[in-house]
């Protein structure tokens, strides 16, 4: 599939962060309705996972590199451009770091992009598979965690809060930002030890 394909079948920055987002979340912003305050914060948590999740080249962004010309077409963004929160317009669909602009970026499916239209160098598929994975790590702090008779009955993010501060603890060069690890990458690991019935 060509980039202009990936962008015209891609969902909008602004709003692929719900449409490709944790279900469960998905169904409490619904029910949040009229509650600014809960669908602030469930915004917020959805934006950092797909971030996250664009970083670990689960998805692919299609964007038109700035500045705008007449031969301008959809390009993908590298992965690096995604490191940092505040360089992200979700409103606006724009990216913006590391002397980079991309304007009306767009979101796809890794499996969506084809080997003829992968990148020269860079490609989110190469840097995923040479990133070891954390869920070893994360799992066996939920089973330590889970030591605690009482942690199987706090609420969902309580315990995602609780495995969060004990990663970036035992792990600070790995997780070097509040916002790591990943929150579906936390629920990935409760879910794999069977800790993951979540209650509001």
């Amino acid at each position: 599939m060509s980039y202009d394909e990936l962008w015209r079948n891609g969902h909008p920055l602004s709003w692929a962060w719900f449409h490709l987002g944790d279900e469960e979340l998905k169904e409490q912003y619904r029910d949040a309705g009229q509650k600014p305050a809960q669908t602030e914060w469930l915004t917020s948590m959805m934006r950092n996972d797909l971030q996250y999740a664009l970083q670990r080249g689960e998805f692919v962004a299609i964007g038109v590199r700035m500045p705008f010309t007449i031969d301008t077409r959809p390009s993908l963004l590298p992965f690096t451009i995604f490191d940092h929160f505040e360089q992200i317009d979700w409103e606006a669909s724009t990216v913006r770091n590391h002397g980079m602009e991309f304007a009306s970026v767009r979101i796809s499916a890794l499996l969506d992009l084809q080997e003829d239209a992968a990148p020269p160098i860079s490609s989110p598929v190469k840097s995923k598979s040479g990133r070891p994975s954390v869920q070893p790590l994360l799992r066996e702090i939920v089973r330590e965690l889970a030591s605690d008779p009482h942690f199987g009955s706090l609420l969902a993010k309580e315990r995602i809060a609780q495995v969060g501060e004990k990663a970036r603890k035992q792990a600070p060069n790995q997780f070097r930002s509040e916002r790591q690890p990943a929150r579906q990458t936390i629920i990935e690991a409760l879910r794999a030890e069977g800790f993951w019935a979540s209650k509001s």
